[in-house]
């Protein structure tokens, strides 16, 4: 039995059902700088740099 080529095949049924059955993303639109400063003054602060860059 060939584990690899089990394991390979699998992933390819997963892809073709992904690609057949999922929207590509984003799935959300992406926040505008405006949509973030609102969100960060609802927090009453301001959100860590790295996490508004992602």
């Amino acid at each position: 039995m060939n584990t690899d080529h089990d394991v390979l095949t699998a992933w390819a049924h997963i892809d073709r059902w992904l690609t057949a059955h999922v929207r590509p993303a984003p799935f959300r639109p992406r926040a505008d700088a405006a949509r973030l400063d609102a969100f960060e003054a609802q927090l009453g602060r301001p959100m860590p740099a790295g996490l508004r860059a992602w």
